[in-house]
C-alpha cells in the first residue's frame, strides 16, 4: 500500500499544528508528498453575520489571503526534508463535499484529517466532516484526535474479525510497521452473549462455557496473518470479550498505542447500515491516530 501523496485537510486553528505535525511525519516515513486543503465556508465562523451575495467574492478573497498567510509557514519548514508540500484553497458550503470533489479530480493515496475543530459548533461539525469522510472517502482516511502529542509510531493495533476488509487493514499495518520499524498487535474482541439460562450455573461469560476459547482464537489469528506479517513485527496476540469498540478503544489507551490501523466495516448488508458501527465508534472515542482503511482501499 502506496502513501506517496497524501493530502491533509487543515483548518489552521490550534489543534490543526498537531494534525499537520503528524502528516509530516508520517509523510517522512513513507517519503510522500503532501498537499494541504484548506475549504473557505461563507458560514464557517459562530456569528450572527450575514454574507450577502454581492459581497461574497471580496469576502472570499480576505479569507483566502488570511489563510494562505497561516499555511505559508508550514510551505517554508520543509528544509531538508525528503517531502514536497503543495498548498490548495476551496471554497464550498460543506467542507466534506468540497474535498470529495477534491479526491475525485486527483490522484491520493491517503486523507489526514482531524476530529475536532476549532470550538464549540465548529469542534462539533468538525467531528462530523471527519466521520464522512471516513465512510465516503475513496482511499483511506487517517483521524487525529485533539488530544494527541506524539507524533512516532512504534506500537500499531489492529483488530480483526476475520473479513476481507480486516485483511485490507492488515496489509496496510504491516506496511505501517516496516516503514516505522514498529511492532503490531492482532486483537480479536469477542461479542457472543450467552443466554440467561446459564447464569444458574454459574456460566456468566462464553469463557466460562468454552474455556479454550481464547486459545483457539489466537490460533485462528495466526493462521490469518501468517502470510501477512512477518514473525518479527507481532508483539502479540490479544484476545477479548466484550463490545468491540469498547474493548479496542480501552486496550489503546491503556497500554500506549500509537496507531489504531482498522477496516471501515467487517460484516455486510444491514450491520454496515447502521449508524455507529464499530469503526465509527473507535474514530469518535479513541485518542490515537485511527487509519480507516476499506477492502478496497
Amino acid at each position: 500500500m502506496d502513501y506517496g501523496h497524501i493530502l491533509v485537510a487543515a483548518d489552521f486553528s490550534e489543534f490543526s499544528d498537531s494534525v499537520i505535525e503528524f502528516a509530516f511525519a508520517f509523510g517522512r516515513q513513507c517519503r510522500a508528498r503532501l498537499t494541504l486543503a484548506h475549504v473557505i465556508e461563507p458560514f464557517e465562523e459562530e456569528s450572527d453575520e450575514t454574507i450577502q451575495p454581492a459581497d461574497y467574492e471580496g469576502w472570499a478573497r480576505k479569507e483566502e489571503a488570511k489563510i494562505r498567510q497561516q499555511a505559508q509557514p508550514y510551505l517554508d519548514k520543509t528544509g531538508g526534508d525528503p517531502i514536497g508540500v503543495d498548498f490548495v484553497l476551496l471554497r464550498g458550503f460543506n467542507p466534506a463535499d468540497a474535498l470529495l470533489e477534491l479526491l475525485g479530480k486527483n490522484r491520493f493515496d491517503l486523507l489526514v484529517i482531524g476530529t475536532h475543530g476549532r470550538g464549540g459548533l465548529k469542534r462539533f461539525l468538525q467531528g462530523r466532516v471527519a466521520e464522512r469522510m471516513v465512510r465516503m472517502s475513496p482511499i483511506p482516511v487517517l483521524t487525529i484526535h485533539r488530544s494527541f502529542t506524539n507524533f512516532s509510531i512504534s506500537r500499531v493495533l489492529v483488530p480483526i474479525d476475520f473479513s476481507i476488509p480486516s485483511r485490507s487493514a492488515l496489509d496496510a499495518a504491516a506496511e505501517i510497521s516496516r516503514a516505522c520499524n514498529a511492532k503490531v498487535i492482532l486483537f480479536h474482541v469477542i461479542e457472543q452473549d450467552i443466554y440467561p439460562s446459564f447464569y444458574s450455573e454459574g456460566e456468566e461469560t462464553i469463557f466460562d462455557i468454552d474455556r479454550n476459547l481464547p486459545r483457539i482464537v489466537r490460533e485462528n489469528l495466526e493462521e490469518f496473518v501468517a502470510d501477512s506479517l512477518e514473525p518479527d513485527l507481532v508483539e502479540d496476540y490479544v484476545v477479548k470479550k466484550g463490545l468491540a469498540h469498547q474493548e479496542i478503544v480501552d486496550y489503546a489507551q491503556k497500554n500506549h498505542i500509537d496507531l489504531l490501523v482498522i477496516s471501515s466495516h467487517g460484516s455486510t448488508g444491514m450491520e454496515y447500515l447502521l449508524m455507529g458501527n464499530t469503526a465509527e465508534k473507535v474514530i469518535r472515542q479513541a485518542t490515537c491516530p485511527v487509519l480507516t482503511v476499506k477492502s478496497n482501499a
